[in-house]
């Protein structure tokens, strides 16, 4: 089966781009495109030695920071969130920073006298790019970037040519990784506005209230999830009982600009009023405080328990959008596909395209569904189109998961995708008078004989393959322009 791709070499390996002169290249030895390569530096030791790097650091300064840094760098955080709340976008780096640190220091004791905040504030600073290295190397054992050495330099750096694809679909989402925010969060544009916003009355159904944050929540998640090593740091065991323990502190805080405070005691008592049993509250400070795997959610502090308001929102959000009983990200994502549909339809129909049926039109009782069928009568064509309102999954912002998941998954890879339109075409070809009796049906007169039919497949963000067989796919911003 022919294919081509912008992304992927002839021997269908991943292309990567040298960042100076832009030429491609093929990792693989055999492959002409693997051009001037001597050698792959597959050496990942880089990153465990900006790991140690940081740690050596703040174990210096636990030496002279007394026991306020760990408060100090819960403000920090909820400064951070409240930054996202407020603008709807941040630098991956800098959200990822503060928690890290948090994560480092939890089985570290600072007796320290000094607790001034321009001393702490300081050492956030003087550390941010050795932070910003180690994630340089994690990308690199992710196999995003690649170190080679070739005639002309050692430790040359490579990109993923498909990187900036991901990079896009980051951006729309308000995710940024360069110093360039004014082109972020688009994703309105194509059919997310169309969720109606339900206001909170008190006893209403909670699950109507929560699909108001639909964009939050799969941005929440996604930022936590883009790098594979900090996922496994976010993520741990919840239930229904973990989110309304979170909620319950949000709605209990007074302050979103300030860290607020709740005893212990008072804490397993309003657990309790929720019907808690005693093993779901000792579940639930083991989800809040994290084993020595995990980031806190919270601070320890003795009796107490202190946290962001904010926060503790955006982690329920996280968990609530993966909830098994209710999986709201997955029905949303479903129903606003249906929206994407209907944009396109729309586009379609604005440039003179017939639409002469709406979607899950069939030949025959049993044939095929097609999702949108556009007759273009100037340029005498069907397209027979498959609308993927299709985010990436965040195990496929690694190089090492990306064709796996893009490409040969059984149900949303492209390969698959084109041979269900592969199937369509053949069947609408060898159907084609009984396509124009069903025309006629609905009141289109055409005569389609030498009408050609075009399969298209139309991706909510860039697609790896540009074509496969005869079915070419496109994204929806490509299709604005050349549909």
């Amino acid at each position: 089966m022919n294919q081509q791709s912008n992304y992927i070499c002839k021997c269908n390996n991943l292309l990567y781009v040298d960042v100076t002169n832009k030429k491609e290249y093929c990792l693989n030895k055999d492959c002409e495109k693997y051009g001037n390569i001597k050698n792959i530096r597959k050496d990942y030791s880089q990153a465990e030695e900006q790991f140690k790097k940081l740690i050596g650091a703040i174990k210096i300064k636990s030496i002279k920071f007394g026991p306020s840094f760990r408060k100090f760098l819960f403000q920090k955080e909820n400064e951070i969130v409240l930054n996202l709340f407020s603008k709807g976008k941040l630098k991956l780096s800098n959200f990822l920073y503060v928690p890290y640190l948090l994560y480092l220091i939890k089985n570290i004791s600072f007796n320290g006298r000094d607790n001034r905040i321009d001393s702490f504030n300081k050492f956030i600073k003087e550390n941010y790019q050795t932070f910003d290295t180690y994630l340089f190397f994690q990308n690199i054992k992710e196999e995003n970037y690649v170190l080679t050495d070739t005639t002309n330099k050692e430790n040359n750096p490579l990109i993923l040519k498909y990187l900036e694809s991901i990079r896009e679909q980051q951006r729309e989402y308000g995710i940024i990784g360069d110093n360039n925010p004014d082109n972020s969060f688009q994703y309105e544009k194509i059919g997310i506005e169309k969720i109606e916003e339900v206001p909170f009355k008190i006893g209403m159904d909670l699950e109507k209230y929560f699909r108001n944050f639909f964009r939050l929540m799969i941005q929440i998640d996604m930022i936590t999830k883009t790098n594979y090593e900090f996922s496994k740091l976010f993520d741990r065991e919840f239930n229904k009982y973990s989110i309304a323990g979170l909620l319950s502190l949000f709605y209990s805080a007074k302050t979103l600009d300030r860290l607020n405070i709740i005893t212990k005691k008072e804490l397993k008592r309003v657990l309790k009023e929720m019907d808690f049993s005693d093993e779901e509250i000792n579940k639930f400070f083991i989800f809040l405080l994290g084993n020595e795997n995990k980031i806190p959610f919270v601070l320890d502090d003795g009796d107490k328990i202190i946290y962001s308001k904010g926060m503790l929102f955006i982690i329920a959000l996280k968990f609530l959008g993966a909830l098994q009983e209710k999986p709201l990200v997955v029905e949303l994502k479903r129903n606003i596909g249906f929206v994407f549909e209907e944009k396109i339809r729309e586009l379609l129909d604005n440039k003179g395209y017939i639409i002469p049926f709406n979607k899950g039109f069939k030949l025959f009782k049993k044939s095929l569904e097609y999702d949108i069928v556009a007759i273009s009568p100037t340029k005498k064509k069907i397209f027979i189109i498959e609308a993927k309102y299709h985010d990436l999954s965040s195990s496929a912002f690694s190089a090492k998961n990306l064709l796996n998941v893009k490409l040969h998954d059984k149900q949303f890879g492209e390969i698959s995708i084109c041979r269900r339109q592969e199937k369509r075409r053949e069947e609408l070809s060898k159907n084609l008078s009984r396509f124009e009796k069903k025309c006629k049906e609905v009141k289109i007169e055409l005569y389609l004989k030498d009408f050609d039919i075009e399969a298209l497949a139309i991706f909510k963000f860039t697609p790896i393959l540009s074509n496969r067989g005869s079915v070419n796919l496109i994204s929806f911003d490509r299709m604005t322009r050349e549909l």
